[in-house]
């Protein structure tokens, strides 16, 4: 009886423990996502450890644009690498771009190949990679830009 209820104990901590943390169609995102960031930018996510990616559009929404780029100058959030999309015009958002990118690690997409990827980008998302696995990937809406960093920290 002992032996049984030990052997439930393992299996049940063993399949929570395994539990996937991604739903099967964020994990195509994230496999797409790879894929991208190989192709295009000659990085390896299995190879990567403790690293969150956050991706964002040059050329979205104006105040969505605005956000992004106000939360990034203001502040610089620890193990995140930004991969930026698109180009602007707007002189104020260039020059705090050029700030921005002295601050992280960041990827350059001027001519929007993620969008050539089945990644869901229509709004910022972030992408959290522990020991080359994908524990987190999901789009960061207008509301939740300001906990960024919270999020990059916590989740």
């Amino acid at each position: 009886m002992r032996n049984g209820i030990i052997t439930l104990l393992v299996t049940l901590t063993i399949f929570i423990g395994c539990k996937p943390k991604l739903s099967s169609e964020e994990l195509v995102f994230f496999n797409s996502f790879s894929n991208y960031m190989f192709n295009k930018h000659k990085v390896v996510l299995n190879n990567v450890d403790n690293q969150s990616f956050y991706i964002f559009q040059l050329e979205g929404c104006n105040p969505c644009v605005q956000r992004n780029i106000e939360l990034l100058f203001s502040k610089k959030i620890i193990d995140l690498t930004l991969v930026i999309v698109g180009e602007t015009k707007n002189k104020e958002y260039l020059e705090k771009l050029n700030q921005i990118k002295s601050n992280y690690n960041h990827f350059i997409d001027i001519e929007k190949e993620i969008f050539s990827y089945e990644t869901n980008l229509y709004k910022p998302f972030l992408v959290k990679i522990k020991k080359g696995n994908c524990t987190y990937y999901r789009n960061i809406f207008d509301s939740s830009i300001k906990n960024l960093e919270s999020i990059v920290i916590n989740d």
